[in-house]
């Protein structure tokens, strides 16, 4: 089993500011005060990185390509 994702521990927030400029929106972030279900949550890629070359998108380019898979 391999773990895919970023590499790197993020926030939702800088989820939320990439989504909404992915989007080309001037949505407002309201962030809520509510415990988390789990805390620093990341993948570690480096057994994927070593067996399949694995190499992963920037958060940006990520947001990007899911809202253009949102907008079809």
């Amino acid at each position: 089993m391999l773990n895919l994702g970023c590499g790197q521990s993020l926030k939702t927030i800088d989820y939320a500011r990439e989504l909404v400029a992915a989007l080309g929106s001037n949505s407002a972030i309201i962030p809520v005060e509510r415990a988390a279900s789990q805390f620093n949550l990341y993948a570690d890629i480096s057994a994927a990185r070593k067996q399949i070359g694995f190499e992963p998108t920037s958060l940006t380019d990520s947001m990007k390509l899911y809202a253009a898979e949102l907008r079809t």
